[in-house]
């Protein structure tokens, strides 16, 4: 499924439940008004601030599919997770701002009058379409695979048990339990607070560059190992990226394998790990010879300039070297194995490999020649 297509089916999904949403909202505040209810009032305000939710799934789903650019060649996929946290902020603002209100409501002794049959009416409403909102929303997000669409589903029916806790609040009061209905809307105020405190505290989280939990990195470690050619797997590294996965991972390979199959076998990880984690979208593999987490033993070694001119000073008189065909270098546990090709007309090959041995060894870096004739 393209992006167009993702974000389209996103938009539709979203503008129903801003529709529903803006819907309930004014419900619950007119009758919560009329009817002398502070729980449905406050469930009101938190049936408007889901406007925000879905106003920032239209956004984060548009700014998806904005291609990376030169400033931002990483897309821009950290705007939708500041957004997220500026939400969640006036989430928690308009729940204190609601709980200051009742309990001065209480605290001064204000007459609360009593709630009328029109709150519960409004209640179980509220309950059938939030919960309606919450299955059409997540079969969407499972067809197009949204992570941040299937957020908002749980979202609603988050929402409905809200609902569900106003129609208890308020039959209680009705049933003549004092100021039942304001403690309704504190518990309300506190599942605003709560909700917008999670989303603060997962957008930090994202910012900072958390990594995925440990069971879904232990995963991945599994699904890396079990590619063709993966010795060991160490440095595996995640973080979040407005929703999506990005992964850095060091494989151990023979090191004595040819570039383009270290390649190859790094191409396999990277599909292996897009295949069977959907969230994960860039993945960088680095390719080592050598387990260098702990230590990087041939970092300092000598490159190849400095071989070669070490090489063709000091066996340019050794039979088949000016004809070679081909010198090839490993570095590895921290010293240098060579690789040299020459033509096999040349007679005599135990001892010109004994030769060579005696010669190339001198160096104090170079571990091992090995011989080949072609």
């Amino acid at each position: 499924m393209n992006n167009n297509t993702r974000y389209n089916q996103a938009k539709k999904a979203t503008i129903v439940s801003a529709a529903i949403n803006t819907l309930l909202g004014f419900m619950k505040i007119i009758v919560g008004f009329l009817g002398h209810s502070q729980a449905l009032v406050a469930d009101g305000v938190h049936s408007f601030s889901d406007l925000l939710s879905d106003a920032l799934v239209l956004f984060a789903a548009k700014a998806g599919n904005k291609s990376p650019d030169a400033d931002h060649p990483y897309g821009h996929r950290r705007i939708e997770t500041l957004g997220s946290i500026i939400i969640a902020l006036l989430l928690i603002t308009v729940g204190l701002a609601l709980i200051g209100n009742t309990i001065r409501l209480i605290w001064h002794h204000e007459h609360l009058p009593m709630p009328n049959l029109s709150v519960l009416l409004i209640a179980i409403v509220s309950v059938g379409a939030n919960e309606w909102l919450y299955r059409y929303m997540l079969k969407i997000a499972n067809t197009i695979q949204s992570s941040l669409l299937r957020s908002n589903a749980w979202h609603n029916r988050g929402d409905a048990f809200t609902s569900v806790l106003v129609f208890m609040s308020v039959l209680g009061q009705l049933l003549g339990i004092p100021y039942l209905d304001a403690i309704g809307a504190i518990l309300i105020s506190l599942v605003i607070i709560n909700m917008g405190g999670r989303m603060a505290w997962q957008g930090i989280r994202e910012l900072i560059d958390t990594a995925v939990n440990p069971e879904e990195l232990k995963k991945m470690d599994a699904t890396i190992r079990k590619v063709s050619g993966v010795v060991d797997v160490h440095q595996l590294r995640t973080r979040f990226l407005g929703g999506n996965i990005y992964v850095d991972v060091h494989v151990l390979v023979d090191p004595m394998i040819s570039v383009s199959e270290g390649h190859y076998i790094s191409d396999q990880v990277f599909l292996a790990l897009q295949q069977q984690h959907p969230n994960v979208t860039d993945i960088t593999v680095h390719v080592d010879p050598e387990d260098d987490e702990v230590a990087q033993p041939s970092i300092y070694l000598p490159d190849r300039s400095a071989i070669m001119q070490w090489l063709d000073t000091n066996c340019a008189d050794l039979p088949g070297y000016r004809e070679h065909m081909g010198i090839r270098l490993h570095y590895f546990n921290g010293k240098i194995l060579v690789d040299l090709t020459i033509p096999k007309k040349i007679k005599h090959h135990d001892q010109l490999q004994h030769t060579y041995d005696e010669v190339i060894t001198k160096h104090t870096n170079i571990a091992k020649v090995f011989l080949y004739f072609r």
